[in-house]
């Protein structure tokens, strides 16, 4: 019997040793070897491998301030823990310099330091949203700022967690920012911690939108991008950095231009040097209005004839696979503005009227520039036809609703046409492109053409262009601000996308810098935004039944106890049994 009792304290001392010998093994493989595994349906915790790369390049600290923390409904709780779990999964990468912590913005007592903190949050680019919450009968509001500032070498950047989206219910919107963390996260550490940023520059000669329209899409490319201003006048040094003495190896001096909304004709001189440029690989986002009208003449004047707009654009377009069409569109789906109801010389009074010729475009297509993108406020926009040309791939990014029409020019438009009651049936066009991605292969517009150089170009002029994108969107508005006067009277911008007269936000900031960020994503980051998690919501008749949830709380509570106590009874049995004289 001594003898037996031994025999098995050996043999557990044995188990003991080998068990750790295992346990010291695996971790040393771990820390030569790391690995971590996902075992979601929807591969929730799977870093694509350009974040991972992201990760690992970064050499100094970065910061995370989350201020999405303390008291809030349950579906923010979410959010916050989501950011929590994936800021642990970067900091998996790079244990020393990935560094966060979660504040909340309401926990100072003194309500006038509570303020300032707020008023630096909101100066620093973090945007307030305010919620209600319902507790015992009792509404009560809260301020929260869903976002971070972070901070890499004396450098901050805001970063936005929550992505509001029109028309979608808050669930909704919590799971679709959850699927942009990643992205959201890994774009924002590869702006603070690229120190040679790349270069967008806006054109300008032709009558492009500049200063005050452009000052809020200027300052939000700048977080990510240097920008610039370039003059088209013919002059290729502008474009290119060409050396005199040998003028067949030139670089272009910026990685995308942006041509918004240019009023006048385009002299061959610089349709050839766009063409090089994108022969040479630059990158352009065409924001072109093939028809002239404008909401501010027109608030002014009341009506206005629309006409057709000659850039001498739309046969190099067509060349490199759009058509830009002449006509404007109306949708049923469109914003609304202030009518003066009142005849003149009365009080005024303004109403609310949908305005049919600024419709808002409802994102539908899974590609990463507009995925989860909110609606995207237009003015007088154009239709576009896609050319089929081999070797450059067409992808349709934004489309008016199921209930839009095209009217040819010329138009009269009258403000009063906003208190007509709109013929449904006139509606009948669905899903009009007026944005297309192109990306391939282009074939030169000035191949076996005659080429109008300059002698101080010395550019020398490729028939085929190298792998490149670009993106052609038939209205410029999209990328212009509102501006409202401050209290000491200076003219300041708005936020992109916001419209002062209603009050809302729209997606036309996201849907720039997403743009412009796939036109220069050369990293993948962008893949990021295909990611897709699938909500899976509670039945409501289910919950809201006491007796079906008394059930699922009694089997939740006493299941898992009874399993332990069974649990426990084998193995005292088992144990009993073992150890038996």
């Amino acid at each position: 019997m001594s003898k037996k009792r031994r025999s098995i304290k050996y043999q557990h001392i044995i188990q003991f040793v080998l068990l750790l010998a295992i346990i010291i093994f695996a971790n040393i493989l771990a820390a030569i070897f790391f690995t971590r595994f996902d075992l979601t349906d929807d591969n929730r915790y799977t870093v694509s491998k350009p974040t991972i790369e992201l990760l690992r390049s970064i050499k100094e600290p970065v910061l995370f301030k989350v201020y999405l923390d303390g008291d809030m409904p349950a579906s923010y709780k979410h959010l916050r823990n989501e950011t929590k779990e994936l800021l642990q999964e970067f900091k998996a990468y790079n244990n020393k310099n990935i560094l966060f912590e979660f504040i909340d913005p309401n926990s100072e007592p003194n309500r006038e330091r509570r303020n300032n903190l707020h008023k630096q949050l909101l100066n620093k680019g973090l945007m307030p949203r305010n919620i209600s919450t319902k507790d015992k009968g009792k509404v009560s509001n809260q301020v929260i700022f869903p976002g971070a500032i972070v901070t890499h070498k004396g450098k901050e950047l805001p970063m936005a967690i929550f992505k509001n989206q029109l028309g979608k219910q808050e669930p909704e919107i919590i799971n679709n920012s959850i699927q942009q963390l990643e992205y959201t996260i890994a774009s924002t550490l590869k702006s603070i911690t690229t120190d040679k940023k790349r270069s967008v520059a806006f054109t300008y000669g032709h009558g492009e939108l500049r200063g005050i329209r452009t000052a809020w899409a200027q300052y939000a490319l700048s977080q990510f991008y240097q920008v610039d201003f370039v003059k088209l006048d013919g002059n290729g040094h502008r474009l290119f950095n060409i050396d005199p003495k040998d003028s067949v190896t030139f670089k272009i001096k910026y990685d995308a231009l942006i041509i918004a909304k240019p009023d006048s004709f385009f002299q061959k001189k610089d349709q050839f040097l766009l063409d090089q440029y994108i022969m040479h690989g630059g990158k352009v986002l065409w924001l072109i209005d093939p028809v002239y009208a404008s909401l501010d003449f027109l608030q002014d004047t009341n009506a206005m004839l629309a006409y057709r707009l000659d850039l001498n654009l739309n046969e190099q377009l067509f060349h490199y696979g759009v058509k830009l069409n002449t006509d404007l569109i109306r949708d049923l789906n469109s914003i609304y503005l202030p009518l003066n109801v009142q005849p003149a010389g009365s009080q005024p009074k303004f109403d609310w009227f949908p305005w049919p010729f600024s419709p808002l475009l409802t994102p539908k297509s899974d590609h990463p520039i507009v995925k989860n993108v909110s609606d995207i406020k237009t003015e007088f926009i154009s239709s576009i036809d896609t050319v089929e040309l081999p070797g450059v791939k067409k992808t349709i990014l934004l489309s008016t609703s199921k209930q839009s029409r095209r009217d040819r020019t010329p138009v009269p438009i009258d403000m009063r046409m906003m208190l007509e009651e709109q013929n449904k049936r006139l509606y009948s066009d669905a899903y009009i492109p007026v944005a297309v991605l192109l990306e391939g292969r282009f074939n030169s517009f000035f191949k076996n053409r005659f080429t109008p150089r300059d002698a101080d170009n010395d550019l020398i002029a490729l028939e085929e262009s190298k792998p490149t994108k670009m993106i052609v969107v038939a209205d410029g508005d999209v990328i212009k601000n509102q501006s409202r006067k401050d209290e000491q009277g200076q003219i300041v911008p708005l936020p992109l996308g916001f419209d002062q007269f209603s009050g809302v936000q729209f997606g036309n900031d996201d849907f720039l810098l997403n743009a412009v960020n796939y036109l220069l994503d050369d990293s993948g980051l962008l893949e990021a935004r295909k990611k897709e998690f699938r909500m899976r919501p509670l039945d409501k008749q289910k919950i809201n039944d006491p007796p079906t949830v008394f059930i699922y709380k009694i089997v939740n509570v006493l299941v898992p106890i009874l399993l332990i106590v069974i649990m426990a009874i084998v193995v005292l049995l088992l144990k009993k049994r073992r150890y038996a004289l």
